[in-house]
């Protein structure tokens, strides 16, 4: 037997080996500590996906890696392992190459890309292309050792033992196949031959290792001499900056600076210099010129952007433009996004117009060359109820089933008296597909584009990491946002945002409606009063941020429509904010009146969690409000610096790092003891930052969004026609159609359908007035639409035959317009079903003269008229057609069922506080939660002709009244009023579903 020490493995799967390998990285590397290896060799199929995780943990568990990695095509195979540079960039430009070129061979691949690399294998094909020139090995491993024997005594070249260990151990072995099922989309029973590897490819133990292959001594101990030869990794955490034109970098960011400020500020006071230098030079110690600059050029080349994140701390960002709150105004924390100790990239996230962001990539793309620059991609993991189902497909199991059992499972999990129930209750084979199925949850099964993501580098990508082509048109690097920071790319975020496409088309058309030219950029309407009572009174439904039914009602319990309260509520709001948003809305009310004012002679009437932190966190009544009270904290009370206070409140989020966290917790515990603070005190106030874990915005990204929001509300209120068609033209609120055209009508806009001399393909606002647009008719190509509008460049037109002969539609869709009324104003004397008879003859006429068949024409003043629909019929076709209803209200359609029903009107909810009450309303919109005893209930808002009203089903009448509730219906609602500090809601304890009385419906 062989000592231990003669054997290293270089041949090891993590479940980077998408759908192949079974193990964590961590677990592969705490495996590996714990049997002796020096090395860690990662070695997975065909990418490099977790390189930079791998890269990490054996920092952390003291082990040296081994970059590699197993190329494999259909017909071939060879492992690589990386010993120089060169070695590492051939690697990426194979993997690159594999994943562009169809044609792309192994064996050709690797006789082009060998230099830097140790190529183990028994492909003959390769071994024919690289015997006499790289530095290649047989493999030697327990799955085909006569393939091994035949080709050492064929090329005369070395053995190598390798594991092949796509597992930690052979109790594994089960999983994989299970994932190999997966994958092939195959039962367990039926897996294709060569589609899986054999029981013994698992992570043996060295002395089992030296005992497989105990009379090839010389293949054992090769491991190690390759082990110690491959000693090349990248180096982490270097920053790669995107290249630049400029030669003087810093100098070119100091003179936009200043000209910035000057455009920005009437007058550069002391404050506003010294600010701008104290950011610029940090800045220039920290080399990030080009970072600024390059977004910069960017951002100048679109209308609308909204620079969000910490970047809007800087008064730097906010002079190029690139964000657009004023840091010093708003005592916005610039440590937040640079600080001396930082030496990750500054984070600058820029929101475009979202149909403007693929003009904003072909910008990239087209300035950088495809070499350079490259989007980040996304890890996609095995969520729980899709372990579930694949689970159940590999056992045998069909679809009706598995979708039975779902629906089993989850009434198992709302049901109070099952919670209790396991597993091993179930039916077989469902407590094996359960328990498997937890093995499998956050497996990354597949890679996908990240949303906004892209990465600029001086030299060509391929050097630093191998790219992939997605089918959107871009290349990915092999890592997500995490691991492309981390490794030591700029990530520039390029997002798509709806609003600000509603805020362009809402300025374009007062433009046109008004002649009054508002430029987005310096359009800051948060002193405006009008604006200040929309945002108090929660009126903001189509307003980016704060038109969802929480905000809207945290608004109406605030009481308070300036700016600042409105960046405090954009980060609050988010639901595990919960803990705290009561407590507040209670301080913050107690401390200013109904317009946001301080109140000068106002004491806090609670006391601070310590005296050290009254200044702290005055400014958010002593609690825990925006992400950078985490480090003020840290800095307070346990004299962290700036960059030791920013990990510590980047930590707390990262579900990964909780080993970090304990050291950062050891420190904080030390530094309060050392500042006089108790024990007991230290952990209240530890327990804080805890709860506060990833539920907020730093301060200045919720500026940059309430910016946007009291845009918003600045145009709903001052052009609320314009404003509106903007809305549901660009499709991003968080309501429907027509909920947005029912709110409309409530505040007095008229709402008019589709015209064929009137409407554009989207919707139109004018004065008032609210058109609806082509793109609401189903069935209607928007192409069609177009070309409506491209024939009234040369004039509206005079009549149905007019338009037919210049636009030309299909017939089909010639019906859906004329169904959808839009010929009722140009031919009022003609009814729907006459015109469908006219179409008829116009696309039977013009048929067979293609054919050349010309019989004796029948005159249009010759076909029939016909007998016009009822109003049921219209109001149906009204519905099938748009989606809706514009000619009435829908519960009008439940009129005879609702006349027999006392109910009041949402209008009169705040006058009937504490009383039960019955309600008429149309589903607009809700979201289920779960309780803290794991118990679903839901937020349900509903409308009637008055108004939106808020409701909420508890989880005992949600289990009763859940199954019967859908967004295409009416129902009778019985309930208790309830007031929490103003916002007024329903609390239901009846729901009926009605049905209607027309065939409206």
């Amino acid at each position: 037997m062989h000592p231990a020490t003669d054997f290293q493995h270089l041949h090891v799967h993590s479940n980077y080996s998408l759908m192949w390998g079974t193990a964590p990285i961590e677990g592969l590397a705490r495996h590996l500590r714990e049997n002796g290896q020096r090395f860690f060799p990662l070695t997975d199929r065909n990418g490099l996906y977790g390189l930079v995780d791998h890269l990490q943990l054996c920092r952390e568990y003291e082990l040296e890696p081994i970059i590699g990695c197993e190329l494999v095509t259909k017909d071939h195979q060879a492992l690589c392992l990386v010993k120089t540079r060169q070695g590492y960039q051939n690697l990426c430009h194979m993997l690159t190459d594999q994943y562009h070129e169809p044609s792309w061979k192994l064996p050709r691949a690797l006789r082009d890309h060998y230099e830097g690399l140790v190529v183990i294998t028994q492909d003959d094909d390769v071994l024919h292309a690289i015997h006499d020139t790289a530095e290649v090995y047989i493999d030697l491993w327990p799955g085909d050792t006569t393939r091994t024997r035949a080709c050492h005594r064929k090329w005369k070249l070395p053995l190598v033992a390798t594991a092949h260990a796509y597992t930690v151990s052979s109790r594994a072995y089960p999983l994989h196949l299970m994932l190999r099922a997966i994958d092939t989309n195959s039962k367990l029973s039926r897996l294709p031959p060569g589609g899986f590897m054999p029981r013994a490819s698992y992570l043996a133990s060295p002395e089992e290792m030296c005992a497989r292959f105990e009379t090839e001594p010389q293949a054992l101990a090769r491991t190690v001499e390759i082990a110690e030869a491959c000693t090349f990794t990248p180096t982490i955490g270097e920053l790669i900056f995107p290249p630049s034109e400029y030669d003087e970098n810093f100098k070119i960011l100091r003179e936009k600076t200043y000209a910035g400020l000057a455009r920005r500020y009437e007058r550069l006071t002391p404050t506003i210099t010294r600010r701008a230098d104290y950011e610029l030079d940090m800045i220039r110690r920290k080399n990030f010129s080009n970072c600024f600059l390059v977004i910069e050029d960017v951002v100048s080349r679109f209308s609308l952007t909204c620079g969000r994140g910490s970047a809007a701390a800087s008064i730097v960002s906010f002079a190029l433009g690139i964000t657009h709150v004023d840091p010093i105004a708003h005592n916005l924390f610039f440590e937040r996004f640079l600080n001396p100790g930082r030496k990750d990239p500054p984070d600058i996230d820029i929101d475009f117009a979202w149909d403007e962001r693929d003009r904003v990539r072909d910008y990239l793309w087209g300035k950088y060359g495809g070499a350079h620059i490259a989007m980040v991609c996304n890890h996609n993991r095995m969520q729980a109820r899709s372990a579930v189902r694949e689970m159940a497909k590999v056992y045998g199991l069909g679809d009706k089933e598995i979708a039975k059992m779902a629906h089993h499972l989850l009434q198992l999990k709302r049901s109070p008296k099952h919670k209790d129930t396991r597993p091993t209750d179930l039916p077989d084979p469902w407590p094996d597909i359960l328990a498997m199925a937890r093995r499998l949850e956050g497996f990354p099964r597949h890679i996908s584009v990240h949303c906004g993501g892209v990465v600029i580098t001086p030299d060509p990508i391929t050097h630093h990491c191998p790219l992939r082509p997605m089918p959107i048109g871009y290349d990915v690097v092999p890592w997500d946002k995490d691991g492309v920071e981390d490794y030591g790319f700029v990530k520039l975020d390029f997002l798509g945002n709806r609003s600000l496409a509603v805020i362009r088309d809402c300025l374009q058309s007062v433009r046109e409606n008004y002649r009054v030219d508002i430029r987005y950029d310096t359009l800051n309407p948060i002193d405006d009063p009008q604006t200040q009572t929309l945002i108090r009174e929660g009126n903001t439904m189509g307003c980016f941020y704060v038109e969802s039914p929480a905000t809207r009602q945290l608004l109406q319990k605030v009481r308070m429509g300036d700016y600042e309260t409105l960046v405090a509520v954009s980060s609050i709001i988010r639901p595990a904010a919960n803990v705290i948003s009561a407590e507040w809305v209670r301080r913050h009310r107690w401390m200013h009146d109904e317009q946001g004012r301080p109140r000068p002679n106002r004491k806090p009437n609670w006391r601070p969690i310590h005296p050290d932190l009254e200044e702290v966190l005055a400014e958010t009544h002593g609690l825990m409000v925006y992400q950078e009270d985490v480090t003020r904290t840290a800095m307070a009370l346990a004299g962290f610096n700036a960059c030791d206070g920013d990990r510590l409140r980047k930590i707390i989020s990262k579900k990964d790092k909780q080993k970090v966290l304990r050291d950062y917790h050891a420190r904080f515990i030390e530094g309060c003891r050392a500042n006089g603070l108790a024990d007991e005190r230290i952990q209240d106030i530890w327990d804080m930052i805890l709860s506060f874990a990833g539920y907020s915005f730093c301060k200045p990204h919720s500026a940059s969004y309430a910016m946007v929001s009291f845009k918003s509300a600045f145009l709903k209120f001052h052009y609320p026609a314009e404003f509106m068609a903007a809305v549901i033209s660009n499709q991003g609120g968080f309501y429907s159609a027509h909920a947005y055209l029912s709110h409309a009508r409530r505040n007095g806009l008229e709402v008019l359908g589709p015209d064929i001399n009137d409407s554009r393909v989207t919707y139109r606002g004018y004065r008032g007035r609210i058109r609806i647009g082509f793109m609401q008719i189903k069935g209607l190509k928007r192409e069609t639409g177009e070309r409506i509008l491209k024939a009234r460049q040369d004039g509206l037109f005079h009549d149905f035959g007019d338009f037919m002969f210049r636009v030309r539609p299909s017939l089909e869709e010639a019906k859906r317009l004329i169904l959808a009324g839009c010929f009722d104003r140009l031919e009022p004397d003609l009814n729907r079903p006459s015109l469908i008879w006219r179409a008829l003859h116009w696309h039977a006429l013009h048929r067979r003269q293609s054919e050349d068949l010309f019989p004796e024409p029948i005159r249009v003043e010759d076909l029939p008229r016909m007998e016009d629909y009822d109003r049921r019929t219209k109001l149906a076709l009204e519905r099938r057609l748009l989606g809706f209803l514009i000619s009435c209200h829908p519960l009008e359609l439940y009129r005879e069922a609702l006349e027999r029903v006392p109910r009041i009107a949402a209008t009169e909810l705040p006058r009937q506080v504490g009383r039960k009450v019955t309600l008429a309303g149309w589903l607009v919109t809700g979201k289920t939660v779960r309780t803290k005893h794991d118990e679903p209930m839901s937020f349900l808002t509903f409308e009637d002709e008055s108004g939106l009203f808020e409701t909420v089903l508890f989880p005992e009448p949600f289990a009763q009244f859940a199954a019967c509730l859908d967004y295409a219906n009416a129902y009778i609602l019985r309930g208790e009023v309830t007031s929490d500090m103003g916002a007024i809601s329903v609390t239901l304890q009846e729901v009926i579903r009605l049905s209607p009385q027309t065939a409206g419906s």
